[in-house]
């Protein structure tokens, strides 16, 4: 059934496997809360509704690399039970006139035919970076970008796209005009409220739970780690105790995050920029805790008091 699908898109599509369900993904909750109230008018005729609301579109997430984006799509199928179509960008240029265009239109129309399904797009920069940066193609890129703003634009029940970048700031204007998607979140650093949740999650997967405790010596050795990076910690730990033969505790994971450097600390700039950038441009995906407040205060000047809900 797979291969019969891929081939019918002309390899231009993907089905991936969900990686669990919403309650393997650690903080986020003000995004989370925001996916549940639209899951049903994904999943059914929206058309039911009181209000006849019309079908979320999608979602643009965007944040540093490492906080969860990509591992938020998987789950968000499989807590949704629907397809997880992933389009392959890079298969759908085509030197030949009009191909590319055409690619495109298969894929689109094979998606149309698995609905209910989320539609994943990764480095959603890669595949639309600003078109008057790329004159020389002979108009090719404008016009995939036409028709994938009128895919966007259209009435599409059952499919729900999500879109991932790491670089927000390189998409084109009309991605980012209201209609193209319901919302932009910016998923930031985890604080120390999110960090707890996480490394929970973590310890709990990695069968850990009566080893290791969260504590507070814990949390503060972790500060500026995205998700990837804590996991990176907690397997190297067990890689190290493995080969050790002894049984994983809390000074072992403490050694473990002393040595993974943390983007926040080679990208700190970079950091605060992408931050104060999505301060007035889109919402943020997890509350403002008193934590947060605190640690985001320290690269972002902006009073989060006055931060978009």
């Amino acid at each position: 059934m797979t291969s019969h699908i891929y081939q019918k898109a002309g390899g231009f599509i993907e089905l991936s496997t969900p990686m669990g369900n919403l309650d393997r993904v650690g903080g986020l909750e003000t995004l989370k809360e925001w996916l549940e109230k639209r899951s049903r008018f994904v999943l059914e005729n929206t058309r039911r509704s009181l209000h006849r609301l019309p079908p979320p579109r999608g979602v643009l997430l965007t944040g540093p690399p490492g906080c969860g984006k990509s591992f938020l799509v998987s789950c968000l199928a499989g807590s949704w039970q629907v397809n997880l179509v992933k389009l392959a960008p890079s298969r759908l240029f085509s030197s030949l006139v009009g191909r590319t265009e055409q690619n495109l239109a298969k894929a689109l129309a094979t998606i149309r035919s698995l609905a209910p399904c989320i539609l994943w797009i990764d480095e959603f920069e890669k595949f639309f970076p600003r078109v008057e940066s790329s004159g020389s193609d002979g108009g090719v890129l404008s016009r995939v970008l036409g028709l994938f703003l009128d895919f966007l634009q259209e009435e599409r029940p059952g499919i729900f796209v999500c879109a991932t970048t790491n670089a927000i700031r390189g998409l084109p204007g009309e991605i980012m005009r209201a209609g193209r998607f319901d919302a932009v979140f910016f998923i930031d650093l985890p604080d120390k409220e999110e960090r707890k949740a996480i490394l929970e999650t973590l310890l709990k997967r990695y069968g850990l739970t009566e080893q290791i405790q969260v504590t507070h010596v814990v949390l503060e050795g972790t500060e500026g780690f995205s998700g990837a990076e804590m996991e990176q910690a907690v397997t190297e730990m067990l890689y190290e105790c493995e080969w050790s033969g002894k049984e994983p505790g809390e000074f072992d994971l403490l050694r473990k995050t002393r040595e993974v450097i943390p983007l926040s600390s080679t990208m700190d700039e970079e950091i605060a920029s992408f931050r104060e950038w999505c301060f007035s441009r889109a919402r943020f995906a997890s509350p403002p805790g008193d934590s947060g407040r605190k640690e985001r205060r320290k690269v972002c000047h902006i009073s989060p008091e006055s931060r978009p809900a």
